[in-house]
Order: C-alpha cells, then structure tokens, then sequence
C-alpha cells in the first residue's frame, strides 16, 4: 500500500510546529503500516534529533537504511544522524548520496549547508540554503536559515514568518521570539564594528614553574573590581 499522504501531512505539520514528540509519534505509526517509506524515515529521525533523543534517532536511521537505502529521505536521515554524532565526513556522504538520487531534496541541502557553514565555506552554505529554500519555502528551520541570508527589515519579517508556524508553546518559538525582538530592538545599527582604530600593545607574562626547575607554561596576571 501506498503512503497516506494526509498522515505524512499531518506528522510534518507537527514537525515543523516544533512538537516533536507528537511527530516522532505519528512518523512511527506510519512506518507500521509502510516501513520502506523515506519521508517518515526522514521525519521520524529529525523529530528524535529535535527532541534530544540521540539513541532513538541513530537505532531509527539504522532501521531506514535496512529498509530503503536507495531513497534520498532515508540517506538524509542517515546524514542527520551522523551529523549529530559528529561524523561530519560520514554526514557529508549520506547527504552526498541522497543528492544524487534528488539533486533539490531539502533536507540534504541543508545538510550540506551546516557541514559547510562549520567548515567556513560560508558562499556554497548560503548558495545550499537558498536552494534549500525554494524548494521547502513552509519549513521553519528553512526559514531561519533563510533568513541569516538577509539583513535588517527582511531578515525580521523572514524570522516573523518561521514564528507564525511554530506552536506558540514551544521552547523553539520563544527562543525565535526573543531573538525577533533582540533584533527589533537594534534596528538598523551596525553591530561587530570595532569602535577604536587597532593599536599595539605588551602583554607583561610570567612563568609558571612546577617546583623549582621544571617549566610549564607562561601566565597573564588579570584584575577583576581591583582584585587580582
């Protein structure tokens, strides 16, 4: 049988409300009925990274890829789970292989787009995300993503947009909220500048010695309320 299309609807609803646990619950369910699907693989092991449920999240992507390994769905949830555990060449492969499969899958566009924002490959992160959103322009991880492309008026609104699909509740929609009004609040001033031209300057360092002879390392001597 076919995958139920308004039950996929539904779990991707509540994922990307951020109610993860509900997804995670409706994902399961569908792969009962259809254990081969990759766009619950996808979402399930998403929802369990989401949820902080790393053990679930890597058993569920070993499950997909028993099931479907030939599905973009199932290599990006893979690519997830590898990228949580910190596998970042590993990661790359999973998401890798699921683009050859469907060159414009979100989920390994933005996969890719983190692996190399960590790498400081910050043009081809942006270039994956804006791919990325295109495609999956409803997603709110997407959208935030989306909207650290932008700059002043439309990075809020992108933000405000991702808001109004989390439910209100959640941890991930008052932490966006605080950071909407962070942002509203600094305007259009211009952050990170430095406000004095560069100078040289001594840093006065002292040796510190193990016992009489035995050299270990050199020290700053700092002063906090006068204090050392």
């Amino acid at each position: 049988s076919g995958p139920d299309v308004n039950a996929l609807q539904q779990a991707e609803k509540d994922l990307f409300a951020a109610r993860y646990k509900v997804a995670a619950e409706l994902y399961t369910e569908i792969l009962k009925k259809d254990p081969s699907q990759p766009d619950a693989h996808y979402g399930l092991v998403r929802a369990l990274i989401e949820d902080h449920r790393g053990k679930e999240a890597y058993a569920a992507a070993e499950e997909a890829l028993r099931r479907n390994p030939e599905a973009a769905g199932v290599l990006t949830a893979a690519g997830l789970a590898a990228y949580r555990a910190a596998q970042l060449s590993k990661a790359e492969q999973y998401f890798k292989a699921a683009l050859r499969i469907a060159p414009v899958y979100p989920g390994a566009l933005m996969g890719l787009a983190g692996l190399n924002a960590a790498f400081s490959q910050f043009k081809t992160a942006r270039d994956l995300v804006l791919a990325a959103y295109q495609r999956s322009p409803g997603d709110p991880d997407v959208i935030v993503a989306y909207a650290n492309t932008l700059h002043g008026t439309p990075h809020v609104a992108a933000l405000q947009k991702a808001l109004a699909i989390l439910d209100p509740d959640t941890e991930e929609a008052r932490d966006l909220r605080a950071h909407v009004a962070n942002d509203l609040a600094i305007g259009d001033r211009k952050l990170r500048q430095l406000v004095s031209p560069y100078q040289a300057g001594r840093v006065k360092l002292f040796r510190i010695m193990d016992g009489p002879s035995r050299f270990r390392g050199v020290g700053i001597r700092v002063r906090f309320n006068q204090k050392d």
